[in-house]
């Protein structure tokens, strides 16, 4: 309820913003929407690019999705990236986590790179608690 309530309050302030913002600032109506499509787009280049820069960073990236849930571990080696596919759990929608795999689905599973390395890639997945499935 409280949060349905602060969901429509948002919209209700941002169509406000929206018809009051021009008059407030003295802009020409059709600037407005521009500026905030400009501020929009500023927000996503940054997501992106601070994304490449902290793979680059740490040198591996956990990528997560919901459908069907399963996680996708990328790692640079040698310039190359390479990557695994595992497969998670959806406990509600849009938290996938990790649920570990036996010794024998690790070796079906993964590939020549990674089939010794099963703890170490685990481990880096299980660092962010948002995938634990505790």
């Amino acid at each position: 309820m409280k949060g349905t309530f602060v969901f429509y309050g948002l919209v209700s302030l941002t169509v406000v913003g929206f018809v009051w913002a021009p008059d407030l600032l003295h802009w020409p109506l059709w600037k407005f929407p521009a500026v905030v499509l400009g501020i929009l787009l500023a927000g996503f280049a940054f997501l992106v690019i601070r994304s490449k820069i902290r793979f680059h960073r740490k040198g591996y990236e956990i990528r997560a999705s919901c459908d069907p849930a399963e996680f996708e571990y990328r790692e640079r080696h040698d310039g190359k990236t390479r990557s695994l596919k595992l497969p998670g759990d959806l406990i509600e929608n849009g938290h996938p986590v990790y649920t570990r795999l036996t010794e024998e689905e690790w070796r079906a599973t993964a590939p020549e790179w990674g089939k010794s390395r099963r703890l170490e890639i685990e481990g880096k997945i299980l660092e962010d608690p948002f995938y634990q499935p505790w």
